[in-house]
């Protein structure tokens, strides 16, 4: 993997620029829908807080671990996502690295796996205060810090 970097800049530290990683090349895709086997719900979903429009979570939570997709936006406006592996604490916490990633686009005729590149930018921790509403903990530093709740987001009716 040499020197090579991802290509694109970072917000996180100006210049900075993601190393390349294979991370991903290790990890498989698991489908999770989001009910154990005895029938409790996870915390799996959308989750953001109507009064804050513009920002939000996807969790996919298997066992002691819920990975989250936090969608949000940089400094100057243009729209920025990190990735949270969450590991199981004490209670209902989960806490884990906010990590930034770079790398081609999806379509590139020319993709290059060597082109993708992960680094830990922050902290995070979830905590759930029942299924459907909890706290988003983070640190990002020189950029953001704080607590935010949110609440699962549903989208249609429940057969039930």
């Amino acid at each position: 993997m040499g020197g090579q970097t991802s290509g694109i800049d970072a917000p996180h530290g100006g210049n900075r620029r993601c190393p390349p990683s294979d991370a991903f090349n290790k990890q498989a895709l698991v489908v999770d829908t989001g009910f154990y086997d005895d029938g409790e719900e996870g915390y799996q979903g959308f989750w953001a807080n109507a009064d804050e429009a513009g920002w939000g979570i996807y969790l996919a939570h298997q066992a002691d671990v819920v990975f989250g997709i936090w969608l949000t936006y940089a400094p100057n406006g243009n729209p920025l996502w990190y990735s949270m592996p969450l590991a199981k604490g004490e209670g209902n916490s989960y806490s884990g690295p906010i990590m930034f990633s770079t790398g081609p686009a999806f379509d590139d005729a020319l993709y290059d796996v060597n082109r993708v590149g992960a680094m830990e930018v922050g902290s995070a921790t979830m905590t759930f205060d029942d299924g459907d509403n909890g706290h988003l903990e983070y640190s990002l530093p020189g950029l953001y810090s704080g607590t935010r709740g949110v609440a699962r987001q549903v989208f249609g009716a429940s057969d039930e």
